[in-house]
């Protein structure tokens, strides 16, 4: 048995999932727009980390030392959290937080 409501619901739910989809495209738009902009090293890093290697699988993939990925990722997260400050609230959203 189908109620009265439920193709509205139905309408309303798609909409909503459309939304979150678009939001989450430019979210991941601008995230990306942030990394294009960091030094060819440190963008290397953080997608090698994004990639889920390790700091010991990304010094050996660079050909440094674990602890020159660590200042590497640390400068560039610093860089990013500053460039992406305005949307920190869209990205807690998206992740469910």
């Amino acid at each position: 048995m189908q109620r009265r409501n439920e193709p509205e619901l139905i309408l309303w739910l798609t909409e909503e999932g459309e939304e979150e989809f678009i939001l989450e495209e430019e979210v991941h738009a601008m995230v990306y727009d942030a990394i294009k902009d960091l030094s060819e090293r440190s963008r290397r890093v953080v997608i090698l980390t994004m990639e889920g290697l390790s700091n010991p699988e990304i010094a050996k993939e660079l050909g440094v030392s674990v602890n020159t990925v660590k200042t590497i990722k640390l400068r560039a997260y610093r860089v990013l959290r500053e460039r992406l400050k305005g949307i920190q609230w869209l990205l807690l959203l998206l992740l469910g937080v």
